[in-house]
């Protein structure tokens, strides 16, 4: 004869301990099987936060933070690439080692918002924006003839670096 108790089926007249058994296993599956849904309802949240990350979401402090070290790296490689005012014109000029592949680091480098693929009369390269307003693009050449990182400031002036194809190129 078969009971239903509390969901757990009885067999009347089995061995002791059958009932307990029984009981045990409903309750184990069954949480197992609610801990499950939870931590899969868990994992969807936390892939659909991944997934519907814009950084162009981060406002106020995060927003404040990301244009400081932007700002900060953005010195950084005018230092590292002895950035000067060679000419009359708007362009400050500067120039590292490393070619295209230390180009595509240094762009990365700036966290730029907006980042996507383009193309130029040099090939394909990337461009994007900085918190700042600045416009950022990579390229792999130049009219003379080297990769290059190219910020532009929204006051019209702007910092060209050249790569040249030495250690790390």
């Amino acid at each position: 004869m078969t009971t239903l108790v509390a969901g757990a089926p009885l067999l009347a007249g089995g061995p002791p301990g059958w009932v307990a058994y029984g009981l045990l296993a409903v309750v184990t599956i069954g949480g197992a099987y609610i801990i499950s849904q939870n931590m899969s309802e868990a994992d969807d949240n936390a892939d659909d936060m991944l997934n519907n990350s814009d950084q162009s979401e981060c406002t106020g402090d995060c927003a404040k933070a990301k244009e400081e070290r932007q700002k900060k790296r953005r010195d950084e490689l005018e230092d590292e690439a002895g950035v000067e005012q060679k000419t009359k014109g708007k362009t400050k000029h500067g120039e590292k080692d490393g070619g295209m592949s230390e180009a595509d680091k240094d762009f990365d480098s700036l966290e730029p918002d907006n980042s996507r693929p383009i193309d130029t009369q040099y090939g394909p390269g990337r461009t994007g924006t900085l918190e700042d307003g600045s416009k950022i693009t990579v390229r792999p050449g130049s009219s003379d003839g080297r990769p290059t990182l190219q910020i532009r400031n929204p006051n019209g002036r702007q910092t060209e670096i050249r790569y040249n194809n030495g250690p790390g190129a």
